[in-house]
């Protein structure tokens, strides 16, 4: 089977040259993830991915210090991801959906909606200027929001 070709409009898209910007924010760097590899080569190896990745693309890549298979569903992390929300500014924030067997993809799913809340609303803990941003978490059909207004979030049932 022949190749796809890819539009100069998508290889654009691709790279973010189409005005959107793209951050990506990593949780955990998976260091478990690997059977032979020590934990702490393998997290040094996925950074050095995201970081290859997001230069690619003309992202920013951003990492929070969590542990593979230990994310909690917690303030700290929620606040922590608000953080990253209000620095970037997104107009779209996708995230993992609440049906995956990783228990972090889903720990990460527990923790955007409030995370959202929390870099929407003036008086939180954060010292940085609210922002408000719809949530797709659907990756597995491709669905879209059903709801675009701020704060938004919706997810398969």
């Amino acid at each position: 089977m022949p190749a796809m070709r890819r539009s100069r409009r998508d290889r654009a898209r691709a790279r973010g040259e189409l005005g959107k910007k793209v951050a990506m924010c990593h949780l955990t760097l998976g260091e478990k993830g690997h059977p032979k590899t020590c934990a702490s080569e393998y997290a040094a190896l996925k950074r050095e991915e995201a970081e290859a990745a997001a230069k690619v693309i003309g992202a920013k890549v951003c990492f929070l210090p969590y542990e593979d298979g230990l994310l909690p569903v917690n303030d700290e992390v929620k606040f922590a991801i608000a953080g990253v929300i209000r620095d970037c500014k997104p107009d779209l924030i996708i995230t993992h959906h609440s049906r995956s067997i990783h228990k972090d993809h889903v720990s990460c799913h527990l923790n955007v909606p409030d995370a959202v809340f929390y870099a929407a609303v003036k008086a939180s803990l954060l010292t940085t200027n609210p922002i408000t941003v719809p949530v797709f978490c659907s990756p597995r059909t491709g669905r879209t929001a059903r709801d675009s207004s701020p704060n938004s979030f919706w997810s398969e049932r």
